[in-house]
C-alpha cells in the first residue's frame, strides 16, 4: 500500500517497504521528470506511518499557506508602490504639459515683442534718415 499527496511543488509519499516497515518521504518536484529528496523517515507500523504522513501534509500545507500569504502581501506592496509611482508620473506629465503651454505662451510673447522691436527699429532708422520735411540727410 502507498499513498501520495501533492502540495504545491512538494509531495508527501507513504510507502510500504516490508511487512513491518513503512517509509514517509517528502520530495520537491523540480521538473516533470526530476524530484529532489528533502527528508524521509522509516516507521515500524502502519498507524505511525499514517500519523506521520498526515502531520507532514499539514506541515507542508501550512508552509504553503504562509508562503502564499507572504507572496500576496508582497504583491500588494509592489502594486501599491507601482500605483504611487504611476500617480507621480501622471502628476509630472500634467505639470510638464502645463509648463509646455506656459513656455509656448512665453515664446509667442517674446517673438511678438521681437517683431515689434524690429518694426520700431526700422521706423527709427527710417526717421533718422530723413529730416522733418522728408528730405534725406
Amino acid at each position: 500500500m502507498s499513498e501520495s499527496g501533492m502540495i504545491g511543488d512538494k509531495e508527501v509519499r507513504m510507502s510500504r517497504l516490508d511487512t513491518h516497515l513503512w517509509s514517509v518521504d517528502v520530495v520537491k518536484h523540480i521538473s516533470d521528470n526530476h524530484n529532489k529528496f528533502i527528508e524521509g523517515w522509516d516507521v515500524d507500523n502502519e498507524e505511525d506511518a499514517k500519523a506521520l504522513y498526515s502531520e507532514k501534509v499539514k506541515e507542508i500545507t501550512s508552509e504553503m499557506a504562509n508562503e502564499w500569504a507572504i507572496m500576496k502581501k508582497t504583491q500588494k506592496q509592489h502594486r501599491d508602490e507601482m500605483h504611487r509611482l504611476l500617480s507621480c508620473i501622471n502628476d509630472n506629465l500634467s505639470s510638464i504639459a502645463t509648463n509646455d503651454k506656459k513656455i509656448k505662451s512665453i515664446i509667442t510673447y517674446i517673438n511678438r515683442q521681437s517683431k515689434n522691436q524690429e518694426s520700431n527699429r526700422k521706423d527709427l532708422i527710417a526717421s533718422w534718415r530723413y529730416n522733418e520735411w522728408g528730405e534725406e540727410y
